[in-house]
């Protein structure tokens, strides 16, 4: 019958955590920033302008001579836009119906940026979890020996009550942990019981290996698409610089009773290009274009030197983080020798090997703490680099 209630039991264990989600890198970033674009209310996209014809002005007057209608004079005014400006002005219209939205752009890069850092805070704190779980288990076999030595005359009551602050620290802080991790998956849209699976985290030496100092900023795109109108702008302004021909009118004036005496006449009109208004116009518009490109220009610079600065900061800190990690494995193998030239004396302390184990857990610690510094600064670059935009299936750590 045992045997019967052990077996059902591992099945039903074995049943549950089949059903677990797993969820990695790519899914998290699916969701998370799906979840976030499905809130956008998105306008309808802009029509693209019809209707623009190879006539810029039709105009129809009409005047009387001493209120006599029979003396009628209507007069009929074309005014052609001639085929340049037309390409022109269709040109434009298609470029402005084409324009992207920036913000959502933007709003999405964000979103992938937050996604990522949210996937490296569960990273820690799921390892952090893991080392605060040693680091009980090794006080609780701390505090074990502890008790069985309160009958020596030189026991220090202090190192028990120390060693318990300590559990109760380590036991809030992973409460702590716990609530920010089931925040942090239910804003992405996660269940908190899901299992996640960080295989594949990049390494910091990896990070150092790729990673170059020529990385330029990405061009702005608001920018480059602001100076696109202001080209297609101008060349409307060329294109009506370069016309000749104004205008063709018809006249017709009466007697309206005399078929033989009414009078019929034609005429045009022509423009030379020294129009002060167009010029003044084009002027405008080729300074706010110089403007707008030396703007880009110092922006560039600007964008160019943080890149750098934090590229620097980069590669020092995964500089700091090699020198730290070969440190702490250097001590623990000093550390391992002593623990394993102790545990062979006769009667022994455990506390000292107890102590050698939980220096190592702190060492980790720290380690932990460094290494999602670093990661920080690798997301920021790329982040600043504009590369992130593109890295939807988790490609930033490969």
């Amino acid at each position: 019958m045992k045997r019967i209630l052990l077996l059902l039991t591992l099945l039903l264990i074995l049943g549950s955590s089949s059903g677990q989600e797993v969820v990695d890198l790519k899914t998290f970033l699916d969701r998370s920033v799906n979840l976030a674009t499905s809130k956008i209310q998105r306008t309808a996209p802009v029509t693209s302008l019809r209707g623009l014809g190879p006539l810029e002005k039709l105009e129809l007057r009409s005047e009387t001579d001493e209120f006599d209608f029979g003396r009628q004079e209507y007069t009929l005014r074309i005014s052609p836009a001639g085929r340049a400006k037309i390409r022109a002005q269709k040109a434009l219209a298609q470029h402005l119906a084409e324009k992207p939205d920036f913000k959502e752009e933007d709003l999405y890069c964000d979103l992938l940026t937050q996604a990522y850092g949210d996937w490296v805070d569960l990273f820690q704190i799921e390892r952090e979890l893991d080392i605060l779980a040693s680091l009980d288990s090794i006080h609780r076999d701390q505090e074990t020996v502890l008790n069985r030595l309160t009958a020596q005359l030189d026991f220090e009551w202090g190192d028990l009550i120390s060693l318990r602050e300590a559990r109760t620290e380590l036991s809030l802080r992973a409460a702590e942990l716990k609530g920010l991790q089931r925040r942090i998956l239910r804003q992405n849209g996660l269940s908190v019981s899901v299992s996640l699976s960080f295989e594949g985290m990049v390494s910091l030496r990896q990070i150092a290996e790729n990673i170059t100092i020529d990385v330029d900023p990405p061009l702005d795109a608001e920018q480059t698409y602001k100076i696109a109108t202001i080209n297609r702008e101008l060349a409307i302004e060329r294109a009506e610089k370069g016309k000749i021909l104004d205008f063709a009118q018809f006249r017709y004036r009466g007697p309206h009773d005399n078929p033989f005496a009414e009078r019929f006449s034609l005429g045009v009109g022509f423009q030379l290009p020294n129009s002060n208004d167009r010029k003044l116009k084009a002027w405008e518009l080729e300074v706010e274009e110089q403007l707008l490109q030396q703007e880009i220009a110092l922006e560039e610079l600007e964008d160019k030197r943080k890149i750098e600065q934090r590229l620097l900061e980069l590669q020092e800190g995964v500089s700091q983080y090699l020198l730290m990690q070969e440190t702490f494995l250097n001590e623990a193998l000093a550390l391992g020798d002593i623990a394993e030239r102790l545990s062979r004396q006769d009667g022994f302390n455990p506390l000292s090997v107890l102590k050698i184990r939980e220096r190592d857990q702190q060492n980790q610690l720290r380690l932990l703490d460094r290494y999602v510094d670093v990661l920080g600064d690798y997301l920021s670059l790329k982040a600043s680099s504009g590369e992130i935009c593109s890295m939807t299936s988790g490609e930033l750590f490969p």
